[in-house]
């Protein structure tokens, strides 16, 4: 295998400084094809005075920064836009939110008087609940007492009342209330009282006759006032007045039920 040298470079030659600093590229002449012989090449030198690559560069870096400053421009655009869209569309919801609050205070102003209709209906229960607070079915009292009062005893007088403390007295008359001394610890508290008057044949009617009223609901502490003997024509009948305690029991309460 042969080797081939490049030739060496020939200094003072007639072309001139310039030749002589040119860069040469030798290759090596072409031999057999299976021959490896070195290929020798010499870099290339750039002759380019500075100030050519100077402007260069900063021609580069000038693109470089008007392409980025183009996409800041179009960044800042997008962002103005979507800003603004965002406020159209926060603008329509405030005003809907508007009007529907402007609708609903027109609403509001039709119920402005309901809260006080509720507080005059509400003092109207209160004041009937009060008025009402001694009511008793004294109809269903004296239906009841005429059935179950004893045989030859009659009624011919019946007086009712309520105190105060319970309530607005539901009979004409009026009387002091009757305590039972009596009475067992826990009984209802005593409300008013139950006078009746009547004739009857002979005195173990009478007894009976407080026994039905002690036998009643609402009612305690039966007695009697007086009891006179008289005379009706021929006949001999005993005259009676008696009392009853009405209790807290007899109480209908049915204002209160019908209020609540």
């Amino acid at each position: 295998m042969s080797s081939v040298f490049p030739p060496q470079p020939t200094f003072g030659s007639p072309a001139g400084p310039a030749e002589d600093a040119a860069p040469t590229e030798v290759l090596a002449p072409a031999g057999p094809p299976d021959a490896l012989a070195p290929v020798y090449r010499v870099p290339r030198v750039d002759l380019l005075p500075p100030e050519i690559l100077a402007r260069r560069r900063f021609r580069h870096t000038q693109q470089r920064s008007v392409v980025a400053l183009a996409a800041l421009v179009v960044g800042l655009a997008g962002g103005y836009v979507l800003s603004a869209q965002d406020r159209s569309e926060a603008a329509d919801e405030l005003a809907v939110a508007q009007a529907r609050t402007a609708a609903l205070t027109a609403e509001q102003a039709q119920y402005a008087r309901a809260p006080q209709v509720y507080a005059q209906v509400d003092a109207a229960k209160a004041a009937l609940r009060s008025a009402m607070a001694g009511d008793v079915r004294w109809y269903t009292y004296l239906a009841d007492l005429a059935v179950t009062a004893p045989d030859g005893l009659w009624l011919t007088t019946v007086t009712a009342s309520v105190t105060p403390s319970a309530g607005t007295a539901t009979a004409p008359v009026g009387a002091a209330v009757v305590v039972d001394p009596l009475a067992a610890p826990g009984a209802a508290a005593p409300v008013g009282t139950l006078s009746v008057g009547g004739t009857a044949e002979q005195e173990p009617q009478v007894a009976s006759w407080l026994e039905v009223l002690d036998a009643t609901p609402g009612l305690t502490g039966a007695s009697t006032s007086s009891i006179t003997r008289t005379a009706i024509g021929e006949r001999s009948v005993l005259t009676y007045e008696s009392a009853a305690t009405v209790t807290a029991d007899a109480l209908s309460r049915r204002f209160e039920q019908e209020t609540d």
